[in-house]
């Protein structure tokens, strides 16, 4: 019997060959859980203190661990892996938001995030649309000509050479708009605004949007350690010592457990990638890529997925098989798209069996990745801490959370009290706004020293 979702399966109801695959996808065994989270504090060693090679970038934010926020309103722009948000807010005079923030969201165009066609796609493209969006959004809101502090979550590697600027390293989640790799996305934003009438707004901080999540975890919650992304993408921040430091855990490469995590189907995938060698840990647990896991586990059993095109399945996909009851109709209907009729009971069983193996596997690696983080910070875990957590599949993707919390229940025993997994909202936005504030503030101070 294993744990799949906060819930009991027996695993002698699989075929041999599935549950031969549930074992190698299935990280939860003390040895080798052990082994990922000393690796990941090794490397979180080594990347900080530059003593050796590190999958992990540890990059410092530059936005102090601090409880005084200047009062005022502030608007939080996210740039991440699907939308483009706008949010709107105020602070009071007693550290409280006023009211409920103010929030617009809007797809972003894929031929603005990479090539169609022979076009490429261009930084001037990407943030005519972005500075077009903020303007509608301010002018509905009626604040359009108010003098407002910007914090601008950009949601990909970029080195942080100061509070509010930074220089992209690399793009991720299959985006690739080249001519702004080496540039600093504020000066991008920043000129647009200007070309739209908005060049009075100043962006006062540029932040990841684990960030983000970090600094409203920490708004709401004086124990919050650590901030994550689960959603197209993951990575995950927190506070070492005062200040809050981006890891980019999703660039993880295993160390030398990578031959016993990384499967056959994880190789391929990877090497038939935009990024081949990169983002190994984001390939094995972000929405992004474990559609396309779970069709290249089922092409050995349903031949018509070979002539579909990859990413054909998305992780909706998963979290509505997962969560389908009875005669499973809405697995039927997946099958109906896939252009596979006519599925029995027994094709729909197996698609939930591969869609549960895939969706588990990411939510250990996401329990192990929190482990380390706590271990890194509190070894003996003497304290309590908050992991404040956003994005779509940790908030929709069945028994998520659960499957981190039993993991981490059952390698940490009664310890695990201390720690708390906390779903918050739209916090790369909102985190942003924070984090001008917190940053106006600081500077209130210095200038007073």
């Amino acid at each position: 019997m294993v744990r799949r979702h906060g819930q009991l399966m027996d695993t002698s109801l699989l075929s041999p060959e599935i549950q031969e695959i549930q074992a190698q996808w299935d990280l939860s065994s003390p040895e080798l859980a052990r082994g990922f989270v000393e690796e990941f504090k090794a490397q979180i060693r080594r990347g900080l203190h530059h003593q050796g090679p590190s999958s992990l970038a540890m990059i410092e934010a530059f936005i102090p661990k601090t409880a005084n926020f200047k009062p005022g309103t502030y608007l939080g722009l996210d740039l991440s892996g699907t939308n483009f948000r706008s949010v709107l807010l105020s602070i009071d005079g007693h550290q409280r938001v006023e009211g409920e923030p103010l929030v617009a969201v809007t797809r972003i165009p894929t031929e603005l995030k990479q090539a169609s066609g022979s076009r490429a796609a261009t930084s001037e493209s990407l943030f005519d649309f972005v500075a077009t969006q903020i303007k509608v959004f301010l002018e509905n809101e009626g604040v359009s000509g108010r003098q407002i502090r910007v914090g601008f979550t950009f949601a990909f590697p970029t080195k942080m050479t100061g509070v509010s600027s930074g220089l992209l390293m690399k793009w991720t989640k299959t985006w690739d708009v080249p001519d702004l790799v080496g540039s600093d996305p504020v000066e991008a934003l920043e000129s647009a605004l200007e070309k739209v009438g908005l060049g009075h707004l100043r962006v006062n901080v540029l932040l990841n949007d684990t960030v983000g999540t970090l600094v409203l975890g920490y708004f709401e919650d004086r124990n919050t350690l650590a901030g994550g992304i689960l959603g197209t993408g993951t990575n995950f921040a927190a506070w070492l010592g005062d200040m809050g430091f981006n890891f980019e855990s999703g660039n993880f490469d295993f160390g030398s457990l990578k031959p016993r995590i990384q499967t056959a189907v994880d190789r391929q995938l990877d090497v038939e990638s935009q990024n081949p060698g990169q983002q190994l840990l984001e390939k094995a647990v972000s929405g992004r890529y474990l559609g396309e896991l779970m069709r290249r586990l089922m092409l050995p059993h349903f031949k018509a997925l070979s002539l579909q095109v990859p990413d054909i399945i998305a992780s909706d996909d998963l979290s509505h098989v997962l969560a389908d009851c009875g005669d499973f109709p809405a697995t039927g209907a997946f099958f109906d798209r896939l252009g596979i009729q006519g599925s029995s009971p027994g094709d729909r069983q197996l698609a939930r069996s591969i869609a549960g193996i895939v969706m588990t596997r990411s939510a250990q690696i996401s329990a192990l990745v929190v482990l380390a983080l706590l271990e890194y910070a509190d070894s003996a875990l003497e304290r309590e801490h908050v992991i404040t957590i956003d994005g779509a599949l940790y908030e929709h993707a069945p028994g998520y959370p659960e499957t981190m919390k039993s993991l981490l229940q059952q390698l940490l025993g009664d310890r695990s009290a201390r720690v708390e997994l906390k779903l918050v909202k739209d916090g790369s936005g909102i985190g942003a706004a924070l984090s001008s504030a917190a940053v106006e503030a600081s500077a209130e101070v210095d200038a007073l020293r």
